[in-house]
């Protein structure tokens, strides 16, 4: 685990904690390189079709996630990050996930999706821990859009 700054939350610690966040998976790391990031109270981490509460649900939920493919890619177009107090923060992230999903007959199809997650995090045990992430993905992209991906 990375040193993080003791006392206070830094808007580079909460960049640090965010970015480590989006780049485990495609890095191979486990669920157990993230846990010490997640607060021990009050965590709700609400993604498409899932919402955790606990470091066992996060485990769960990572252990079952498809890992990153060939192809695929996250870029992460803008992170504002507003620090409330020493204690607390508040990120907002735009992102943009594109790859290849399966199609019929053995046929694949370019895929992007865009989304904003909002994050709130605690200064807990010396560092920015993860207490609130809500991931909202924009409306799929329009038929023409999703053909002109696929050429």
């Amino acid at each position: 685990m990375a040193t993080l700054p003791t006392s206070t939350l830094s808007e580079a610690s909460v960049r640090q904690v965010i970015t480590l966040w989006h780049t485990a998976p495609a890095d191979g790391r486990d669920s157990e390189h993230l846990v010490p990031y997640l607060a021990d109270r009050g965590l709700a981490v609400h993604l498409p079709g899932h919402t955790l509460r606990t470091a066992a649900d996060f485990r769960s939920w990572y252990a079952a996630r498809r890992g990153p493919q060939p192809g695929e890619s996250l870029v992460i177009k803008n992170m504002s990050v507003r620090l409330r107090s020493p204690l607390h923060a508040e990120a907002e992230v735009d992102a943009v996930w594109e790859g290849r999903s399966g199609g019929t007959r053995g046929t694949s199809c370019a895929r992007r999706r865009e989304f904003t997650e909002f994050w709130s995090l605690v200064q807990q045990e010396g560092g920015p821990r993860v207490r609130l992430l809500t991931v909202h993905e924009w409306p799929p992209p329009t038929a023409e859009a999703a053909a002109g991906l696929a050429a």
